[in-house]
């Protein structure tokens, strides 16, 4: 399927627009038979009138029960079976056992969060996320900036080197396929392919980006997410959760690229301190602590 056919289909404007069962996507396991079990219950419960509806009623409850721990063992197996094959699927299962031995495994729900400053409570989602985005992202506190008067910047290195289809590919394929996608709900594995389909128009946008010096609208935004802290006593309170920022997956191709760039530029002009050994190619602490064992012996 095409680029254009998949967003097409998830705007609602294609013709292979499909609708989705929100418990077909919420649950692990749930499938369509499962969703229809459960109507055909509720259903026959509110039609209940006389004893031999009751116990249609119950013999439905059976076998309800029965379809959905058939589909639970068989999702649970599967996983299990999944496990081997990959090398975070372990830990995956052993993340899962202690959530589960912890009772912490239900769906949490943002509560009632209290208002900074007064004795008021949020409830609605709209005021919910107004009170996240003042605990998290407050106002950004003025910085001094009389030190950088009179400073003498070191001169400007130009980078005339063009971007090549092997540099993109290699940064599109350096980050996991299936991450969280940003705002435009496309991951890794799509930009993959977007990447080896139409491999002149990514160059051309990337390169029309560094020659001009910008970055474009779409690729400033970011779909911020919240996460509960573990162990906190009060989730009413908005410093009780974490925040996430999921970027564009298509501009953190760019960024890679303007990021590899500028390290092979810093390094080749030795504008970074040899002793400096963090966010360095072929360097980490058994680096540093070589040096360090090295000049003891010299004194």
């Amino acid at each position: 399927m095409t680029l254009k056919a998949t967003t097409e289909r998830k705007l609602g404007e294609g013709p292979e627009e499909q609708e989705f069962d929100l418990l077909d996507q919420s649950l692990a396991g749930w499938t369509k038979e499962c969703t229809e079990i459960v109507k055909s219950v509720r259903r026959m419960r509110r039609n209940c009138r006389t004893v031999s509806d009751w116990v249609e009623y119950i013999r439905a409850c059976d076998r309800k029960g029965k379809i959905i721990r058939k589909q639970k063992r068989s999702e649970y197996r599967e996983a299990m079976q999944n496990v081997e094959q990959s090398s975070k699927g372990l830990f995956r299962t052993a993340k899962w056992a202690r959530n589960a031995a912890a009772g912490t495994l239900t769906q949490a729900t943002i509560p009632p969060l209290a208002k900074p400053g007064c004795s008021d409570v949020a409830t609605t989602a709209q005021d919910k996320a107004e009170v996240m985005f003042q605990a998290h992202f407050p106002p950004p506190p003025e910085v001094p900036m009389l030190d950088t008067e009179g400073f003498e910047y070191s001169p400007s290195m130009e980078d005339g080197a063009p971007l090549t289809h092997r540099e993109i590919r290699r940064a599109a394929y350096k980050a996991a396929p299936d991450k969280a996608p940003g705002h435009t709900g496309y991951t890794n594995r799509i930009m993959r392919k977007l990447v080896d389909g139409a491999p002149e128009q990514i160059r051309s946008l990337f390169e029309r980006c560094l020659q001009e010096g910008i970055q474009l609208t779409q690729f400033k935004g970011a779909a911020t997410i919240v996460m509960r802290k573990p162990g906190k006593k009060d989730y009413s309170n908005a410093k009780a959760y974490r925040s996430i920022a999921l970027l564009d997956t298509l501009s953190k191709i760019l960024k890679s690229i303007i990021s590899e760039r500028l390290r092979n530029a810093v390094e080749a002009c030795g504008s970074i301190s040899d002793t400096q050994m963090g966010a360095r190619k072929h360097r980490s602490t058994d680096t540093a602590l070589q040096l360090i064992t090295e000049k003891i012996h010299t004194v």
